[in-house]
């Protein structure tokens, strides 16, 4: 790669190795696999849409993949939801519902056949699809309304939802050090169920319940 563009001798060498390896495997997972670092105090790099994928990796893979000998192969799209370890730097941090989304977007760029979740969950790194405390299900809110996108199905709401309350998910930094940035999302899921415009708003409160911030409104479209 130079400067975002990936020199043609690279493209034709990507391609032959990848016809190679197609030649005895079964298939090929493909990752979205570029990030940048926050350099204002957050926690972790950023998932990265970029012009290699979408201009190079992507459609060279999907190229070589079209071939006749190839009929009948498998692509996969790998999907990471994000480390959240205060312990460790040098990796794709939690902002939020950041990451998952990022990787799902590009997958879909690629109509993969399988899509490969992560599921390891060692020394307290929470990078797997899990539960969790609160049990909101923010993941697979996600993963529904990606699943249905995909395959043409309806929005509906998750089971046991009250669809009076709209479906919004609220994501912050577990653990905090003076001196970082405090970064809230505010993510609308549709679910099929809210038909108009509507305004939310975020206010922090102290463990006494007085209100220390209070965020404006915002209009959410559905």
């Amino acid at each position: 790669q130079h400067r975002g563009i990936c020199m043609p001798e690279d493209c034709e060498r990507y391609k032959r190795e990848l016809a190679e390896m197609l030649s005895w495997a079964d298939g090929v997972q493909v990752r979205l696999h570029e990030n940048y670092v926050s350099w204002n105090g957050d926690h972790g790099d950023h998932a990265l849409k970029t012009d290699l994928c979408r201009k190079y990796l992507f459609p060279l893979t999907l190229e070589v993949m079209a071939r006749p000998e190839f009929k009948g192969k498998y692509l996969g799209a790998y999907l990471e939801e994000a480390y959240i370890n205060h312990f460790n730097g040098p990796v794709l941090g939690q902002h939020g519902t950041e990451t998952l989304r990022t990787f799902l977007d590009e997958a879909m760029l690629q109509s993969p056949d399988v899509f490969v979740g992560f599921e390891w969950n060692e020394a307290n790194e929470n990078t797997s699809f899990q539960p969790t405390l609160s049990g909101a299900g923010t993941t697979a809110r996600i993963i529904s309304y990606y699943k249905a996108k995909i395959n043409h199905e309806p929005l509906k709401p998750r089971p046991g939802d009250d669809v009076s309350v709209p479906n919004l998910i609220l994501s912050t930094r577990q653990t905090m050090r003076l001196g970082e940035n405090f970064h809230v999302e505010l993510l609308y899921v549709p679910d099929g169920v809210a038909t108009d415009p509507f305004q939310a708003r975020v206010v922090m409160r102290d463990i006494s319940g007085k209100a220390l911030v209070q965020f404006p409104w915002e209009g959410l479209p559905t």
